[in-house]
């Protein structure tokens, strides 16, 4: 079981009971090299071999690492008393085989204005870490 406080009036927070693994290209400058050679021929593909008709000039992005996890909680507030403590505890289930079994709640102090979101809802398999947190790459403009 963890707890958060806060003293803002709005935040988030990202639980990861498996942690979460990390995977980055070795060398992005050559692909950063091809995107900026390729990257009105891509748009056209995506265009006119897609159908993709509502792309603006700013809607490829170019991944070249992303941060993976087998189970994630996160928790959302807002407008939060600054007057009164906040705080959220996060307890996840128990531990089953090593593994943390997919079983997370939230419980919310002083303020009803949190939203909590987790995943997967029914169990997950640690060996396959499919939830995407968060991505890193060029934007191609």
């Amino acid at each position: 079981s963890y707890e958060f406080n806060s003293s803002s009036s709005e935040g988030a927070i990202l639980a990861l009971p498996e942690g979460a693994g990390k995977e980055d290209l070795a060398n992005d400058l050559e692909f950063r090299q091809v995107a900026l050679e390729n990257a009105a021929a891509w748009y056209h593909f995506a265009y006119f071999h897609l159908g993709r008709t509502s792309i603006s000039n700013d809607s490829l992005y170019l991944i070249t690492g992303y941060h993976k996890s087998s189970t994630w909680s996160l928790a959302s507030f807002s407008q939060a008393d600054r007057n009164t403590a906040f705080s959220l505890s996060f307890t996840a289930g128990p531990a089953v085989n090593g593994n943390v079994t997919a079983a997370y709640s939230w419980a919310q102090g002083a303020t009803n204005s949190v939203i909590p979101r987790s995943c997967p809802h029914d169990g997950y398999n640690q060996e396959n870490p499919n939830q995407t947190l968060f991505i890193r790459g060029y934007k191609i403009a």
